[in-house]
């Protein structure tokens, strides 16, 4: 019997009454019949059952897979990790392979990168259909092999030291994993589906059992005539009373009534309904609470926002651009000294400043390419005279230079008007007057009306602490007066009231409060009447429950699950489940078929042939080498998808050999299977890697991409993954956080010559992303490379929203960076890659990006 079917069985053997149930763990337990002893207990146990509600008795899983066959133990398994691998393949790794315990992880590698070693270690450790023996590195030698494995089971992590010499662990048996060797294996060979008949002799036994139980329960029957006592005319159209005249146990009586309880709360409540129905027509009560109301949100708002406004994080805002004014003012201060003592007249000319330049350009190109201008190292001459620099002229060529890259006078001025805009936006207070008139109406007690006034006395001292503060010390704290939680507590006390007189006022909540009265009226007669409705519920309960009791003996349930196991056990919902995976893969036409080849001491076997067929022939050599992948791959997701056991599914490179009608299905499906297991994808196509993305995205499912390369030090090393597999935010992201950096601590460390090839490598990425932006963004996924379809379904009309300052901005950043993807002629020199100006523009994109996607 397959686990399937044990599944089904234990689910419906969990809904079964509790004594059979407990019956069933008996048996396992005592591994024998029942006595007579042990019936006259579950007789018992049935009419208990009937009496009372308990925790619902479930089937020891365990004991019963066991018995009938493969573990069925409900459970979550899911891979974290694979570390620590030793002698496996030319696998080498430093760092770990992370799998996300998001929906679906996509482990993208290039041919050798180590993906294939990968899979071999999980088919081998997982005890796959087809696995191959595991080899060491030829090129090393022999040596021990081993790899950790990470688990989350069942929420909790775990680690597992590995080795192929090791039996199988239990938690990993439950992977599946599909590739080519066995999709193989499920087209071309008999595959066995197992059950166990005693299991139709054990139901007859139950059966059996039920019969005797029953009689027993027939034994204890008793008529009884219990008499509730009468419920008040007046109170007769109350909801308690519907309840009370629906009574026929005391179950029903403990669920709707026994909990009902009369107290001084409930007694409190019904005065305060009485007097709401005479006060609902003061409407100057009413204005008195709404002004009240209205003035204490207004001091609650204001008392918040004054403390917002005036935070430490305020503070350190305006106090950090004082501290950068200072510092620019210093520092044009020594600039300024730099530019005393010259020798002659309109240095700082416009003129002067084009000379310069010119310098510098004749410098870099010419008489010293390789250090920067202005040279003023050992043995170097002036470049326009050709003298050699004095110490003197050393001095006065770095304050030229100085000069000219100073920007210190526009930052100060920016900084001035930061400051000024801040200093602008602190809060204002209410006038005297006005504060007065809003606490007058609020009506608070005088108590709380000073710890307001002082709370806004202490926040204008603060206020102006944040003006002459020059640090954090200095500054006026801000006195905690628990205002607000007062405040708070007064302003719910006070819209309850004014509810309970909006709904009084009504005639629709005079009526809502009357019939309130007569409900609190006719639960108090219930308290009162409490024991002499138990007594008589007691002496009716007994037939009642008696009667349940018989129905829970019924055999009817078990001779019709017998009758089903008996013609369905073996391979039905098998060959469904196969149906709907090749209807839901696209491959329906395909006329292939599952069907019992034979059976064998207890045992059916199935194997996939071709349906309607003249003549005789082998699937293999009928059907494509696509369409026999997917019908394989189908034949895998009927075998192991509707398992109960949540474990991940683990395929390699699926839709190899798939033409693209059948790629898109499989995508489809792969997606929507992440979303109730774990989903590991090892692949090597970037088109694979993009539809996967893509559906992905569609689906609306968390995903992991992860790169593994091949490294010196071997194979299978975890990355972050290629620009060319990262959407364009991300991977503008990654050339300005991570790879930008690490060019300029080149260039700074080692030289222009070690710097320039990242950085044209740099910029040929970020024109590679400035295509992916038009294909993505700019013109919505309309059109990809590497999708077939056209899609325009909700797509055309962001489109309208393209403008011509987003075109021109594309155009003349791929006009710009397109000398680093093309050819040039050697005649024009390409201009020397700077990290800012590469920066800005990088940025500029990524700025521009992100107000798009929000105008879109």
């Amino acid at each position: 019997m397959n686990k399937t079917t044990i599944d089904e069985i234990i689910a419906w053997i969990d809904k079964r009454p509790e004594w059979l149930v407990s019956s069933i763990n008996l048996l396992f337990k005592n591994n024998r019949p029942f006595s007579q002893i042990e019936i006259n207990d579950l007789g018992d146990k049935c009419i208990q059952e009937a009496k009372s509600k308990k925790g619902k008795a479930k089937i020891d899983k365990k004991a019963f897979s066991t018995y009938f066959g493969t573990n069925t133990n409900k459970g979550t398994v899911q891979l974290k990790s694979l570390s620590n691998i030793k002698g496996i393949n030319n696998l080498n790794p430093k760092e770990p392979l992370e799998l996300s315990s998001d929906n679906i992880t996509i482990v993208y590698g290039r041919n050798g990168s180590g993906k294939s070693g990968y899979v071999r270690i999980l088919k081998k450790a997982c005890g796959a259909r087809k696995s191959e023996d595991l080899l060491c590195d030829v090129f090393k030698g022999k040596e021990n092999q081993e790899c950790d494995f990470e688990i989350i089971k069942n929420g909790k992590t775990e680690k597992i030291k590995w080795k192929p010499e090791n039996q199988i662990e239990n938690d990993l048996k439950t992977i599946d994993i599909f590739d080519t060797s066995s999709g193989i294996s499920y087209v071309m060979e008999n595959n066995e589906v197992t059950y166990e008949p005693p299991v139709l002799k054990f139901l007859t036994y139950l059966s059996d059992t039920s019969d005797k139980v029953n009689n027993i329960v027939i034994e204890k029957i008793n008529k009884l005539s219990p008499t509730l006592p009468s419920f008040p005319s007046n109170l007769q159209n109350t909801s308690i009373f519907k309840k009370y005249n629906s009574l026929s146990n005391t179950k029903d009586f403990n669920n709707d009534l026994k909990k009902t309880a009369w107290n001084k709360t409930k007694e409190k409540q019904q005065t305060s309904l009485e007097v709401q129905l005479v006060n609902s027509k003061n409407s100057d009560l009413f204005l008195s609470l709404k002004n009240q109301s209205d003035s204490i949100e207004k001091i609650i708002n204001k008392n918040q926002l004054l403390v917002n406004q005036l935070s430490l994080k305020e503070f350190r805002e305006i106090n950090k651009i004082n501290k950068d004014i200072a510092s620019k003012q210093k520092q044009i201060k020594n600039s300024e000294k730099l530019l005393k003592g010259n020798k002659i007249d309109g240095i700082t000319t416009s003129l002067w400043k084009v000379l310069w330049e010119a310098a510098r350009e004749f410098s870099n190109k010419e008489v010293y390419p390789t250090k920067s201008f202005p040279n003023t190292e050992n043995n170097a001459r002036c470049v326009l005279c050709q003298q050699e620099i004095s110490k003197d002229a050393i001095t006065r060529f770095d304050s030229l230079e100085t000069f000219i890259k100073n920007k210190f006078n526009t930052e100060l001025n920016l900084l001035k008007e930061n400051l000024e805009e801040k200093i602008e936006n602190l809060p204002s207070f209410w006038e005297k007057e006005l504060q007065e008139a809003i606490l007058s109406k609020s009506s608070l007690s005088s108590d709380l009306k000073t710890k307001i006034q002082k709370s806004f006395e202490n926040l204008e001292l603060r206020k102006e602490s944040f003006l002459k503060a020059k640090k954090e010390t200095e500054l006026v704290k801000v006195a905690d007066y628990k205002i607000q939680k007062l405040l708070k507590k007064e302003l719910t006390s006070i819209k309850k009231k004014l509810k309970g007189l909006e709904t009084a006022k009504t005639s629709k909540g005079t009526k809502l409060n009357e019939e309130k009265i007569l409900e609190l009226k006719a639960e108090k007669w219930i308290v009162d009447n409490k024991k002499a409705i138990s007594k008589a519920l007691s002496d009716k309960e007994s037939l009642v429950d008696l009667n349940k009791a018989k129905s829970l003996c019924s055999t009817n349930a078990l001779s019709t699950k017998k009758s089903e196991l008996a013609e369905n056990l073996v391979t039905k919902e098998f060959i469904q489940n196969f149906e709907n995976e090749l209807k839901a893969l696209g491959a329906d036409n395909l006329n292939v078929t599952i069907v019992k080849s034979k059976t064998a001491k207890g045992k059916v076997y199935y194997a996939i042939k071709l349906k309607n067929s003249i003549l005789t022939e082998k699937i293999e050599n009928v059907l494509s080498e696509g369409e026999f992948r997917i019908v394989s791959l189908a034949a895998f997701l009927a075998d192991v998808s509707n398992k109960t056991y949540n474990s991940p599914f683990v395929f390699d490179d699926p839709i190899s050999s798939l033409d693209v009608d059948y790629e898109e299905n499989t995508v489809k499906r792969i997606v929507e299977l992440s979303k109730t297991r774990q989903v590991i994808i090892f692949t090597h196509r970037l088109s694979f890697l993009s539809l996967l993305n893509d559906e992905v995205k569609s689906q609306k499912v968390k995903a992991n991409n992860v790169t593994i390369l091949s490294e010196d030090w071997g194979n299978g090393q975890p990355s972050s993954p290629f620009i060319d597999s990262q959407r364009p935010s991300k991977a503008l992201n990654t050339l300005i956080n991570e790879r930008l950096p690490k060019a300029v601590k080149v260039k700074k460390t080692i030289g222009t010559a070690e710097y320039l090839p990242i950085a044209k490598s740099i910029c040929s990425d970020f024109r590679i992303i400035l295509e992916r932006i038009v294909e993505v963004d700019l013109l919505n996924s309309v059109v990809l490379r590497y999708r077939r379809s056209i899609m325009t379904k909700d797509k055309l009309e962001p489109l309208v929203k393209i403008n011509l300052t987003d075109i021109k901005l594309i155009e003349d950043m791929m006009t710009k960076y397109s000398i680093y993807e093309h050819s040039q002629s050697a005649s024009i020199p390409t201009k020397p890659i700077d990290p800012d100006d590469l920066k800005n523009d990088m940025e500029k994109v990524s700025d521009w990006l992100t107000k798009f996607k929000a105008r879109k």
